[in-house]
């Protein structure tokens, strides 16, 4: 984005771009504002060059900013992946408390329940755990 814009300067709207997408924003303005500039959108992940900028030094920048863009979205991705991963453990205990609960099982007892019929199955420990779920604690609630 070229500052300033006809309408705005540009700083608002890189932060819009910003927050909403996972585009990359490179601010190019006029040196006596770009480091007050930078020093406020650097935060966001928005890149600031001093105008006037050389052809090279714009390419860098861009290459340097899809760089940045693409180890945002592989961490992205990683923490999505994670985030299941904490969600199917917080079943599996659930699952197991539900076993603890109703059927006085101890936690180890429990555990390998659900590993035993994850096994026998075929299936993963959290099906396991959402059928222990399903059978004991929703059908005891109604």
């Amino acid at each position: 984005m070229n500052t300033p814009l006809p309408d705005e300067f540009g700083d608002e709207l890189a932060l819009n771009i910003s927050d909403t997408t996972t585009a990359g924003c490179l601010l190019i303005a006029k040196a006596e504002h770009a480091d007050a500039l930078s020093e406020r959108l650097e935060d966001y992940g928005i890149m600031v060059v001093a105008r006037p900028i050389s052809r090279m030094l714009f390419f860098q920048a861009l290459k340097l900013m899809n760089a940045s863009r693409k180890r945002v979205i592989g961490l992205a991705r990683e923490n999505i992946k994670l985030q299941k991963k904490l969600d199917e453990i917080k079943i599996i205990n659930r699952a197991k408390l539900v076993l603890m609960q109703y059927l006085k099982f101890s936690e180890n007892q429990a555990h390998k329940y659900i590993e035993k019929q994850a096994m026998d199955m075929r299936t993963t420990r959290y099906d396991v755990a959402m059928r222990v779920i399903k059978t004991y604690y929703l059908d005891k609630r109604n």
